[in-house]
C-alpha cells in the first residue's frame, strides 16, 4: 500500500522516502499523465463514523490520495497541487477544514520535485491530524449531510486556475440522513433509491473524478450487502448527474502502476 511508503522506513525515513520516490518514478509516470492535478477530500465524522479503527482506515486513505496527487504532480513538474480536506457531519456550515493550501514540492526538474514530496506529505498529514483531533471534540450532530460535499467540491473546483481536473473523494458510509433525503432505512430498495436521486439537482462537476469510499462501513459490523448495494445505487445515480466520472467503492484500490511500496 502507498501508506507503507510513509511509515515503513526505519532509518532516516525522509531520506529513504526520497530514494524510493526517484527510483520508482518510471513506474507511475504513465499512470500520472491523466491523473487529476487537484484534490478535494470530504471525511465523514458523523455519529456512525467515529469508530477509532474506521477513522484510522480513512486516515490511511487520505494519506494515499495525497501521495498519489503529489507524486503525479511532481512527475509532471507541476511544483504544487491545490488540496482541500474537510471533516463534515450534519451540515456544510458545520464542517471543519483539515487542510487548505497548496501541497508544494518545487524544484527545477521532475526528480528534484519528487525528492521534495516526502516533506510536503509529512507536513500535510501532521496538520490534518491536528485539525482532525479538534474536529472530533465537537458533537457529531443529529444527521449526516453527505450531499453537501458535492456543493463544497464544486466550489473548490470553481476557485482553481489552470488545469480544472479535480479528484474528489468522499469518505463515508454513505448513509445520508439530512433533509430532503433519508437513506437510513432498511426497507429502502434500489428502485426507490433511484427515484430519490432523480429528484435531486447536484452541482456540475465536469472534469472531475468522484469516488465515494467506504459505503456500508460503519462502527461495528458492516452493513448488509443488499443494503450497501442500495446505497451505492443512490450515490452512483446522484454522482452521474454531476457530469463527473464516478465510482462507488467499499475500500480504495490503488491503481495498477501506482502500487510502488508493497
Amino acid at each position: 500500500m502507498l501508506g507503507a511508503f510513509l511509515t515503513g522506513c526505519t532509518t532516516d525515513p525522509l531520506d529513504e522516502m526520497r530514494k524510493k520516490v526517484v527510483q520508482n518514478a518510471s513506474k507511475f509516470e504513465k499512470f500520472c499523465e491523466k491523473y487529476s492535478s487537484s484534490l478535494y477530500v470530504g471525511l465523514d465524522v458523523s455519529g456512525s463514523s467515529r469508530d477509532e479503527d474506521l477513522l484510522q482506515s480513512r486516515r490511511s486513505t487520505i494519506r494515499d490520495l495525497l501521495t498519489l496527487t503529489a507524486l503525479c504532480g511532481a512527475s509532471r513538474e507541476l511544483g504544487s497541487n491545490q488540496v482541500r480536506v474537510v471533516a463534515f457531519a450534519d451540515s456544510a456550515a458545520g464542517e471543519q477544514v483539515l487542510y487548505k493550501s497548496p501541497l508544494e514540492y518545487k524544484g527545477a526538474t521532475a526528480n528534484a520535485q519528487l525528492r521534495r514530496t516526502p516533506e510536503a506529505l509529512v507536513g500535510a498529514m501532521e496538520k490534518i491530524d491536528r485539525q482532525l483531533k479538534a474536529a472530533l471534540q465537537k458533537p457529531p450532530g443529529q444527521t449526516s449531510d453527505v450531499l453537501a460535499q458535492f456543493g463544497e467540491a464544486a466550489e473548490f473546483q470553481a476557485q482553481l486556475s489552470g488545469d480544472p481536473r479535480t479528484r474528489i473523494a468522499i469518505l463515508t458510509d454513505g448513509v445520508h440522513t439530512a433533509p430532503p433525503v433519508n437513506l437510513n432505512r432498511q426497507d429502502l430498495d434500489v428502485g426507490e433509491a433511484l427515484k430519490l436521486a432523480d429528484h435531486l439537482t447536484p452541482p456540475r462537476l465536469k472534469d472531475s473524478e468522484v469516488t465515494v469510499i467506504g459505503i456500508g462501513r460503519t462502527e461495528g459490523a458492516p452493513a448488509p450487502t443488499e443494503y450497501t448495494n442500495v446505497i451505492k445505487s443512490f450515490w452512483a445515480a446522484t454522482c452521474t448527474r454531476t457530469g463527473a466520472a464516478c465510482s462507488m467503492v467499499t475500500d480504495l484500490s490503488i491503481p495498477d502502476g501506482a502500487q510502488l511500496w508493497e
